[in-house]
């Protein structure tokens, strides 16, 4: 093979930190949660026009409208147990759930409504992830409860102890309790899935808005401080430490748990892609499409991080080397 084509394919290959942007097929869609399939590709809600998006590690986008005139806005997306891909859905108070082929095959409603007139209606389910279980869990912002659903579809409710506190995103620990963001009330929550006993934590930083967590390759959970401009970490035992995002007014959001050993974030803000090592040191990536809005990040089944911009597109940062 000659040395000019070696060269030129090596130049070629996508280095650590670069980004490539898939657009959507047609204009006008926010994409928003991402989450990895059980089927080996990205799986996407769009908030506009009402999809669930499948992002093939090649960046292949298939659009699923969801088959319904009651459908909102669509906050969450995970991985079920059986194989299936689950998310919430806002306005019609529901979990749903399709198969990776497209098909959209469960209705869940969710037993409670708005507590405090948050809403106009329905219990405002968020984020949704897989426990440790065999169950995925939810968070419930206007109902202030976090929700298990069982592979057949049961619904269980618990309620947070702190009144208004409006969970916004839940995560698989590695203690195997379900962890909270209680974006309404400066807290960490942790719920025991056995006996349903939840502890809260406060943050040592007032008016933070926590968003999303996720449990570290550390063994502690990190979450985003929206307001705060910080990203949070959790020790199993809720000790509680604080890292400035160097761009001021950011506003991170998204997080995940990367391939290499880090966390990976969403700056919405700054329109930029951070990553904080375990020792809380903080690089950050600019993201080509100006105001791009990068909202949830997810790690991807090819090893890279993958995310969303409510710009309309779906991107990839590379972490091979």
């Amino acid at each position: 093979m000659p040395l000019r084509f070696c060269l030129a394919l090596l130049l070629a290959l996508p280095k650590p930190g670069d980004i490539v942007e898939f657009e959507m097929a047609s204009e006008g869609h926010r994409p928003q949660a991402i989450a990895t399939g059980p089927d080996g590709n990205l799986w996407v809600t769009e908030v506009i026009k009402h999809k669930i998006v499948r992002v093939t590690p090649a960046g292949q986008i298939t659009e699923f409208p969801v088959p319904s005139k009651a459908v909102g806005v669509l906050q969450g997306i995970a991985a079920g147990p059986d194989g299936a891909i689950w998310f919430t859905s806002r306005e019609e108070n529901m979990i749903r759930r399709m198969t990776p082929a497209g098909q959209f095959e469960g209705e869940f409603r969710i037993p409670s409504t708005s507590s405090d007139k948050f809403a106009a209606n329905g219990s405002w389910p968020r984020v949704i992830a897989a426990g440790s279980d065999g169950n995925l869990w939810f968070a419930e912002m206007a109902a202030n409860k976090i929700g298990r659903i069982t592979a057949k579809g049961e619904i269980t409710e618990v309620a947070i102890p702190t009144a208004d506190s409006k969970p916004y995103c839940v995560a698989a620990g590695p203690d195997q309790a379900v962890w909270f963001t209680e974006s309404g009330a400066d807290k960490i929550g942790r719920l025991d899935p056995k006996s349903g006993a939840i502890s809260e934590y406060p943050l040592p930083s007032p008016k933070s808005f926590p968003r999303e967590i996720v449990a570290g390759a550390d063994g502690n959970l990190w979450f985003t401080e929206n307001a705060g401009n910080r990203i949070g970490r959790i020790t199993p035992k809720g000790q509680i430490t604080e890292f400035a995002v160097p761009t001021p007014a950011s506003q991170p959001l998204g997080i995940a748990a990367g391939a290499d050993g880090a966390v990976w974030f969403t700056e919405f803000k700054a329109n930029k892609i951070g990553r904080i090592a375990p020792d809380g040191k903080i690089s950050e990536f600019e993201i080509p499409t100006k105001n791009g809005q990068p909202f949830c990040i997810a790690a991807g089944p090819d090893g890279n991080v993958w995310f969303t911009l409510q710009a309309n597109r779906v991107a990839r940062l590379s972490l091979k080397k």
